[in-house]
């Protein structure tokens, strides 16, 4: 089949162009559809018309030590443009009958467009195409292949949240941050920027700061946003060169000021915080905020645990519900353990094996009046660390393991056997811990609670 050319008139292409189009749309000659070359220079220029865009390319071959090559760039697009009726005897200021987009490319556009990239392939310079960067979404997650190089080989480029999955699978962890990472773009990226090419991304810098400013509410979100986004920019930018390492989208946000950090109790602070406990609403809201002082768990993880895995009679209390640790966490339970979590029991007796123990105390701590307490949440659980090291005198091994956290110095492969050899001086620290830290909450030796 012989090529199509464009109109040989250079005055009359564009004319020569909404003639074709206006013969295709209108169903008279399918045939005007297709690929039409430009004779003469620049040479590898042609003009795309399609069912719902018009579009000039440039497309030039070449060979590279016995090897064909190639380079393919979008330019632009060419708008039919709409007629506004003739106007008889207009005067000299009035508006055309013809009006285009502003995003318009003309056939002498064109050509100086297709001059411009004839000139970087004699200077030896890449001759990518914008249009064909990745988008957010394919970086972020599922990666993409790269045409790499002179020899056109297809590369596959691992998205970001896979390379985070490795990371931690070969450091022996659970995936920890990239769960975090996945979860920040399930909720905020990828549904802004999920459709976007990282080629625009790059161009709007401000646009990406005012996002994160005012869209996004929470300051500490906001910032891990910033920061995931800059680490990823600048991974894919080592592996494609259409990228640029410094063009990262979030480089015009300023970082928010987020809450400060919550501070552990003093031991003068116990008796005040103890009466406010005491008098929230429910038993429920009252043993979870114990209980976490008590064993210094992670808020989240005590909040997440059902009474399927304990029961108030048993002698260890287990945080199995995505614990950060990955494995369960046993935690020996005392008298004064025992006591905060029937009052929780006794608060909801018929309760089911999945049910959780501390319903709604992680989800409405604003709600359940939480956050009027002197300390709370990770606060509590500073305070059981400093308190088992300053009053107790516990050994910071045995206090870290009854945390849930790996003892520092200790291998993973000994861990159990540490553990087993050192069951009973572990048992005895809890039961150290709880009965100090009762008389300081209390002022009494006896363990007894009202529901």
């Amino acid at each position: 089949m012989a090529r199509k050319h464009i109109g040989k008139v250079r005055d009359s292409v564009d004319a020569w162009i909404d003639a074709k189009i206006d013969f295709a749309g209108d169903g008279d000659d399918p045939s005007q559809y297709g690929i039409y070359w430009h004779k003469g220079e620049p040479s590898g220029l042609r003009l795309y018309i399609g069912k719902r865009k018009v579009t000039w390319q440039y497309f030039r071959q070449s060979r590279d030590h016995g090897d064909r090559d190639h380079t393919f760039v979008t330019l632009g697009q060419y708008d039919r443009g709409r007629f506004f009726g003739v106007v008889r005897n207009p005067s000299p200021t009035a508006e055309p009958a013809l009006h285009r987009e502003p995003w318009h490319m003309s056939y002498s556009k064109a050509c100086d467009a297709a001059t411009v990239e004839s000139a970087k392939i004699i200077r030896g310079e890449p001759t990518l195409n914008a249009n064909e960067t990745p988008t957010f979404a394919q970086a972020f997650d599922g990666g993409y292949e790269l045409i790499e190089g002179k020899r056109r080989k297809p590369v596959k480029i691992e998205g970001y949240l896979q390379y985070l999955e490795r990371q931690a699978r070969e450091a022996g962890k659970p995936p920890r941050w990239a769960d975090k990472v996945r979860s920040l773009g399930r909720c905020y990226m990828v549904p802004k920027w999920g459709k976007y090419r990282l080629s625009e991304l790059a161009d709007i810098p401000n646009e990406v700061a005012a996002w994160l400013t005012d869209d996004v509410k929470s300051a500490t979100s906001a910032n891990h946003i910033a920061r995931v986004m800059r680490a990823m920019w600048r991974r894919i930018a080592k592996r494609d060169p259409r990228i640029k390492s410094d063009a990262y989208p979030t480089r015009a946000h300023e970082k928010k000021t987020e809450r400060g950090q919550q501070k552990g109790m003093t031991v003068k602070q116990f008796a005040e915080w103890y009466e406010a406990v005491m008098a929230l609403p429910t038993p429920v809201h009252r043993a979870y905020n114990l209980l976490n002082l008590l064993i210094g768990a992670r808020p989240g993880e005590l909040g997440r645990s059902v009474w399927g895995d304990n029961s108030p009679d048993a002698h260890t209390f287990t945080i199995s519900d995505n614990a950060k640790m990955s494995n369960a966490i046993a935690v020996p339970t005392t008298p004064e353990i025992r006591a905060v979590l029937k009052m929780a029991h006794d608060a909801n007796p018929d309760h089911k094996p999945t049910d959780l123990i501390f319903p709604g105390c992680v989800s409405n701590p604003d709600k359940n009046g939480f956050n009027d307490l002197p300390a709370r949440g990770h606060a509590l659980r500073r305070t059981y660390m400093t308190f088992a090291h300053n009053e107790c005198r516990v050994p910071t091994q045995f206090s870290q393991w009854l945390m849930g956290q790996a003892p520092e110095g200790i291998k993973a492969n000994y861990l159990l056997k540490w553990a087993m050899d050192n069951g009973e001086a572990i048992k005895e620290a809890q039961h150290k811990i709880s009965r100090k830290m009762w008389a300081a909450l209390t002022g009494k030796k006896v363990v007894r609670l009202a529901a």
